[in-house]
């Protein structure tokens, strides 16, 4: 319960009180529980000051001094703490949603359990802070300094982080979903819980990834799963050539292989080619139907280069007109020069299994071959 006395020397206004406490430094300020909504504390000191459970929603704290200050469980929703000093504050279960944190020097402060949605905490000094089980949601930390901060179990969901310091951050437990903008310093992210062998990512968006990987062998088998039997097909499916692919597919499946589909129905834009990419970093090889050379040349050239030990194995439609760029990746190692023509549904079934499959497995396990040898030649004398 607050000091009716301290209440009454705040009630003259934040000159009176700023001066009370410089002469009275040893008074510890209790004003806890009380209402002070939309109230006008610019410059306020603060420090030290009992604020648990106060309700400060829409106050003006723009400057004020509240390092060291107790404010757990109190609301502070759409209050305004531009550039306040938070150092060592305690923030525990309160709610901030929409606060304004902007280049607030937070220090060692902590907000555990704490709600910040929507709250910003762009050029915010956060080093050291607690987030442990914070929630983040739509929170603003663009530029802002988090190094060393205690993010465990926290939940980001659209979190900003462009150009936020993470380096040495706790995140063990943290729940990572759709992260707005890419930080300045990811380094050295710890996923192990206390107690354990310490084990640290440098990226923020794969640490709960690694951390599944590491405790979870089904993630893990399904994973190897993947990459002993995907496959990637290219090419663009249209109605009148969906045999096509129904016949590879078919074809795969029968010798126990993941067909992965990408159909180009569109032009290919970045995302896409970063999405087949993706997918072929999990496949065992490639068939591309270069039937329509024009649609899958884009992505030949970001996977062939990018892709060095991912065969690829092209087919075509007899007949079919072929860009010359297609003869351009036949110096490739990865990429199948004899290219398998089919005339029609039934050659694919009879002939891909031969044609197609075994080629593809071939020049997988040559280069797989090659690798070792050069590993097995220079890596021991390193």
């Amino acid at each position: 319960m607050a000091d009716s006395a301290h209440l009454a020397i705040l009630s003259t206004g934040v000159t009176a009180w700023n001066a009370w406490r410089t002469d009275n430094p040893s008074i510890t300020p209790n004003l806890s529980g009380i209402q002070m909504v939309r109230a006008h504390l610019k410059g306020i000191n603060f420090s030290r000051a009992d604020l648990t459970e106060t309700a400060l929603d829409g106050a003006n704290l723009t400057d004020a001094d509240l390092s060291q200050a107790a404010l757990n469980g109190s609301t502070l929703l759409r209050a305004n703490l531009y550039r306040a000093n938070l150092r060592g504050a305690q923030f525990s279960l309160t709610k901030a949603f929409s606060a304004n944190f902007r280049g607030v020097l937070a220090e060692g402060a902590q907000f555990d359990g704490a709600l910040l949605w929507q709250a910003d905490f762009t050029d915010a000094k956060c080093a050291s802070a607690v987030f442990r089980d914070a929630g983040l949601r739509a929170t603003w930390f663009q530029r802002a300094d988090l190094s060393h901060a205690d993010l465990t179990f926290a939940s980001f969901v659209k979190t900003h982080l462009d150009d936020a310091i993470l380096d040495n951050c706790l995140v063990y437990g943290a729940s990572v979903w759709d992260l707005q903008g890419t930080p300045a310093s990811q380094r050295n992210l710890v996923i192990s819980p206390a107690g354990e062998p310490t084990i640290a990512v440098d990226d923020f968006k794969v640490a709960q990834f690694i951390r599944l990987l590491l405790t979870n062998s089904e993630i893990r088998e399904v994973i190897e799963t993947i990459g002993r039997k995907a496959v990637l097909i290219l090419g663009r499916f249209t109605p009148e050539r969906k045999e096509v692919l129904d016949a590879i597919r078919e074809e795969l499946r029968k010798r126990n292989y993941l067909p992965l589909m990408f159909d180009f129905d569109r032009p290919a834009d970045r995302s896409l080619i970063e999405t087949v990419v993706t997918l072929g970093h999990l496949s065992r090889f490639v068939i591309a139907d270069i039937t329509d050379a024009k649609v899958v040349l884009q992505e030949l050239q970001a996977i062939v280069p990018q892709l060095p030990t991912l065969p690829v194995m092209p087919i075509v439609q007899a007949g079919a007109p072929m860009t010359a760029a297609i003869a351009d990746f036949s110096t490739n190692a990865n990429f199948i020069a004899d290219i398998f023509e089919y005339l029609d549904i039934g050659q694919i079934r009879d002939l891909l299994p031969t044609a197609v499959i075994a080629p593809a497995e071939a020049r997988r396990a040559k280069i797989e071959s090659d690798r070792a040898a050069f590993e097995a030649k220079y890596l021991k004398k390193i």
